[in-house]
């Protein structure tokens, strides 16, 4: 035996020395590669750098200049990246049913060897010796199997095939009104931004106009300095509040068009009106059931719920026999029904395999485990009802506060646009100073904002409402489909 272990021992050696000579070269190659990669992404990352702002897909948006609600959200729906990526979870659920199909389907597997002996048995006979096997030895097989039951896993595993492709279909609507709401928020804001420009121009326009008077009426020996002093005060108030305006409608505008997914904000140019939205205010109690029908969080989490109770099906399923049929065809060199003969052969196997884990401990602690977390999506489940409910009483409580807020700032806008017509009046008769139009004219300013204000909050809750009640994108869809694409129809 030693004789022809020595050569053995020796080839194994020689083996091990080369490999571990080349160790170092491998570990070169690998950090050449990392430094390949590296300097790849960064040339990726400059390439992107310079084609920024470039737009794909730009020749096919519609005019940007004269945008409206329902257009903007029409843009957002094909063009907002969380949306599309989204999207592709769908290609994942398909992917996911397609694998579910493995549990019920045949697989094939085949094997090919070659076996090298050292050293072959043989049977001393007088002077004379015959060798059992030979030195060199070949295989392949081939063996196509299919499972039969497995208790209910194959069940199992096809429901939860398609339970992930309606857990990503919900998953893609609750993302969707997502983007539906972001989309008409920013885009209040935008226009919100937009009247406060106007209503501090006009500011600006008549503190520059009350100056002139000022200055005028002190030439003449009427006005005093502080007069003046006061209304030139004004003047730069006026002008600073104004560029604080036009920053906000910069930031709304850029905020509007990440939404859209465009990256050249200048293009854009909202059109609607603020406005008050007379929306009837549902019972708390029906628009929560509401809610718990239609919201897409929760039908997300019941189909969590079905995909957690298969997977507790599965795992009990893991403790029941697994039958399978099987079938095997082999080749082999020396002949498998003839080991002394030096030929190819076959020979093929057929029949049922049985599995029982009578003796897998782990088995339980994997039902356990999954049983665990069912109880862990059902509080999930009851909690994000719980916030449902408080989301459908919270925008209720915004929309009543929104309209009466409306209502009196509204009223707030004639009282002040009158107080500045009795200013103007006695400024004009010489019974009134410029301090106090300049203050009438204030209380004008900041009155006109708020009740812009009090639009804008209406026409939001609005929007939060129709959200906390799970219906913004199916009134969406459902106006497109009509082809009106009423986002807030009364």
């Amino acid at each position: 035996m030693i004789p022809h272990a020595a050569p053995s021992y020796r080839r194994t050696l020689s083996t091990a020395r080369a490999a571990f000579m080349a160790m170092p070269i491998i570990i070169a190659a690998g950090c050449a590669t990392r430094g390949r990669l590296a300097e790849h992404i960064t040339m990726e990352r400059t390439r992107a750098a310079e084609n920024w702002p470039n737009e794909s897909g730009a020749d096919d948006l519609p005019s940007l200049t004269n945008l409206t609600l329902n257009t903007a959200v029409e843009i957002a729906l094909r063009r907002n990246r969380t949306l599309l990526a989204a999207r592709q979870e769908l290609e994942v659920a398909r992917g996911k049913l397609r694998e579910s199909y493995s549990a019920a389907s045949p697989n094939i597997s085949a094997h090919a060897g070659y076996t090298r002996l050292d050293d072959v048995s043989r049977i001393e006979m007088g002077p004379s010796s015959i060798s059992i096997g030979f030195e060199d030895n070949y295989s392949a097989d081939i063996t196509l199997r299919q499972p039969i039951f497995h208790g209910g896993a194959i069940p199992a595993a096809l429901r939860i095939g398609q339970l992930w492709m309606l857990f990503y279909e919900e998953t893609v609507r609750t993302i969707t009104d997502n983007v539906i709401f972001e989309t008409a928020s920013a885009y209040y804001d935008a226009i919100l931004a937009t009247e406060m420009i106007a209503v501090h121009e006009q500011a600006a326009a008549f503190a520059e106009a009350l100056l002139a008077d000022t200055r005028r009426k002190k030439d003449a020996g009427i006005a005093s300095e502080y007069e003046v002093l006061r209304a030139e005060v004004e003047v730069s108030n006026s002008r600073a509040e104004l560029l604080r305006a036009k920053n906000a409608a910069s930031i709304a505008t850029i905020r509007l068009a990440k939404t859209l997914g465009i990256r050249d904000y200048t293009l854009l140019m909202p059109t609607d009106d603020l406005t008050s939205l007379q929306e009837s205010v549902p019972d708390p109690e029906k628009a929560i059931r509401s809610a718990l029908a239609n919201r897409p969080e929760l039908r997300r989490a019941e189909t969590e719920l079905m995909l957690q109770q298969q997977a507790v099906l599965a795992a009990r399923s893991s403790r029941s026999p697994a039958l399978d049929a099987f079938f095997t065809r082999k080749w082999s060199n020396p002949d498998p029904h003839n080991s002394t003969r030096d030929a190819w052969g076959n020979a093929w196997t057929a029949g049922l395999a049985v599995a029982l884990p009578l003796f897998d401990t782990a088995l339980d602690g994997k039902i356990a485990q999954e049983e665990a977390r069912l109880n862990q999506v059902r509080i999930r489940l009851s909690e994000q009802e719980e916030i449902v409910a408080l989301d459908v009483r919270q925008a209720l409580a915004n929309l009543e506060n929104s309209a009466e807020l409306v209502a009196s700032q509204k009223l707030n806008l004639k009282r002040a646009e009158e107080g500045l017509r009795l200013a103007l009046a006695g400024f004009a008769n010489n019974t009134k100073t410029s301090v106090e139009v300049m203050d009438a004219h204030t209380a004008l300013t900041r009155t006109r904002a708020l009740y812009f204000q009090s639009l804008h909050a209406n026409m939001t809750a609005v929007l939060n409402l129709k959200r906390a009640l799970g219906v913004l994108g199916m009134e969406w869809i459902a106006g497109e489909g009509e082809g009106q694409g009423h986002l807030l129809a009364e």
